[in-house]
């Protein structure tokens, strides 16, 4: 979870840590713990200061923007379906 340190500053480093819990939770609780898991795995999640997330860094990441799946017309429940593309 990249997070602005600039205007987000510690509240921002805060929801993002917190988002990154979660959503690792989740995906455990989903599909299992990375070591074990069949359809995909989460190996990790953590935030990250916009100020130290590097070019580099954005090229050898998967981006999961929400939009994706909020403006899908047909309803997926909370994830995009195995073999499915994001609209």
């Amino acid at each position: 979870m990249v997070y602005d340190a600039t205007e987000g500053g510690t509240q921002g480093r805060l929801s993002a840590e917190r988002v990154a819990s979660q959503l690792r939770e989740l995906f455990d609780k989903t599909y299992d713990e990375p070591n074990v898991a069949t359809e995909i795995a989460l190996d990790a999640c953590e935030a990250v200061a916009d100020t130290h997330f590097t070019l580099s860094d954005l090229r050898r990441v998967d981006r999961w923007r929400f939009e994706y799946i909020s403006l899908h017309g047909d309803d997926n429940g909370d994830f995009v379906p195995v073999g499915e593309a994001p609209a």
